[in-house]
């Protein structure tokens, strides 16, 4: 399996690629850790191994820490970066630069690919891991006790209330960072924190024909903020002891469905319903605007596969660690001098930067357009302090893309009514039920079920007055 190259001068970070499991018809990807080899000298991809693939010769496979090795020649390297930084600051290249850049790319994105797969196909078992047989398995019980190392999941989803990032978790375009889904990721990769469309580095502009508006409403919002907050725990645990974050998530679902308010009798079903949002996730990428260092096109959710014996699901999210690394920034109290203000024990005083009101059980809830009013209107109330929160009809409509684009594609003003209605009206019905403003804000007057606008007074104004907050 393994193999010591003469000439490897250096390494790559560990990568995550795709592969499918040859042992089943499953079209579900698995992600593998694998290393780029650099060479001094030019891989040999045409020779083939036993097993009629590179192994030996241009891959191999680490058993100790489960690693895939690509080698890939250091003047490929070399020769992808200098001319990419010199596309990147404009420069004309020559047709043959753009050749050379062209094969140079293809090589950086194709042969990792290659590799793990083929080295996926020679030792499955090793990679993978063993497919048990549920014929001819002992059953056992799926405790939590028996899932080994997971995530707790929260019992309330914390909603984004610094401003620059308070659309970070919404399909709101914004000008710092949102979620953007596509209509199709397939010729996408994500590598070294970069994505690369067609083996080339990409930028929003580039792909801007491939953003969707359509079919939207199909994603699960609130369960992608729970993972938000997942994360976001560990975080709070790990960032002051050193300063890292791990965005890598592993889950038992029986806890996930409690905290959603779903039954605790676990079908095949009900998981599988949850890897199939999960694997909607796969076509969000979250824009971030970095300012003069440009835009990064990042992926929200990768799932990373399920255990069937221990329960558990696992995924990971480049894009949500990046966006609580910055809002926590983005937090920190600067004093006159723009440096940061720090506490008796050395860490940074932080402003709020969160609302932690909204219970974990609205996942539960099917309307969708309704549940996302209740975000609105959450982080209305504690952005304005001890004013009075009040917002127009047609402003909450505007922040919310799945409800706008239902009610744009409403062929009758009748209609558009009719889902008005429905998504209002239940709003109102679930906010007390599934937040804690009731119990957090003195005599909050929250609006009743049959205050709902029309087509013709969107621009009524609902108030949320109260007497400040409940004294802990």
């Amino acid at each position: 399996m393994e193999k010591n190259f003469e000439g490897k001068i250096g390494e790559s970070d560990i990568l995550e690629i795709p592969v499918k499991d040859p042992r089943t018809t499953s079209t579900i990807a698995n992600y593998i850790n694998v290393i780029l080899d650099f060479t001094n000298f030019n891989p040999p991809y045409w020779l083939r191994s036993d097993n009629d693939t590179g192994e030996g010769h241009w891959w191999y496979y680490f058993k100790q820490n489960n690693t895939v090795h690509v080698l890939i020649a250091e003047d490929v390297r070399k020769g992808f970066v200098n001319l990419m930084t010199r596309k990147n600051n404009n420069e004309n290249l020559t047709r043959e630069e753009i050749g050379s850049l062209e094969t140079y790319a293809a090589i950086l994105n194709t042969t990792p690919h290659i590799g793990a797969q083929q080295a996926t196909d020679t030792y499955p078992e090793y990679i993978l891991g063993k497919i048990t047989n549920p014929e001819n398995t002992k059953k056992t019980n799926r405790t939590k006790k028996k899932a080994g190392e997971i995530d707790e999941v929260p019992t309330v989803i914390p909603t984004i209330t610094n401003k620059k990032y308070q659309n970070a978790m919404t399909l709101n375009t914004d000008s710092t960072a949102y979620l953007q889904p596509f209509s199709s990721v397939d010729n996408l990769v994500y590598e070294n924190g970069q994505i690369l469309f067609k083996g080339l580095p990409a930028s929003a502009a580039t792909l801007k024909e491939y953003f969707t508006s359509t079919e939207i409403d199909n994603f699960d919002l609130p369960l992608l903020r729970l993972f938000y907050g997942i994360i976001l725990n560990r975080f709070a645990k790990t960032w002051k002891e050193d300063q890292s974050i791990e965005g890598y998530v592993t889950i038992y679902y029986p806890d996930l469905a409690k905290k959603l308010g779903k039954s605790s009798n676990i079908s095949k079903s009900d998981v599988q319903s949850c890897i199939d949002s999960i694997m909607q996730f796969q076509t969000i990428m979250g824009i971030i605007d970095n300012g003069s260092k440009g835009t990064e096109i990042i992926p929200v959710l990768v799932y990373m596969g399920n255990d069937t014996e221990k329960n558990t699901i696992s995924f990971a999210s480049p894009y949500m660690v990046k966006v609580i690394k910055n809002v926590f920034n983005a937090s920190i109290r600067k004093n006159k001098t723009g440096l940061p203000q720090l506490k008796k024990d050395g860490n940074p005083q932080l402003l709020p930067a969160y609302s932690y009101m909204i219970k974990s059980s609205i996942g539960k809830e099917r309307n969708k357009k309704a549940v996302e009013i209740v975000f609105v209107i959450v982080s209305l109330i504690e952005q304005s302090g001890n004013h009075c929160p009040h917002i127009k009809a047609k402003t909450i409509i505007d922040r919310i893309p799945i409800l706008k684009n239902s009610i744009d594609n409403c062929k009758t003003t009748s209609d558009k009514n009719k889902m008005l209605k429905r998504a209002f009206s239940k709003a109102w019905d679930i906010l007390p039920k599934h937040t804690k403003l009731k119990e957090t804000y003195q005599d909050i007057k929250l609006p009743l079920s049959t205050d709902v606008p029309s087509m013709s007074s969107l621009d009524i104004v609902y108030k949320f007055p109260h007497n400040g907050k409940t004294k802990s």
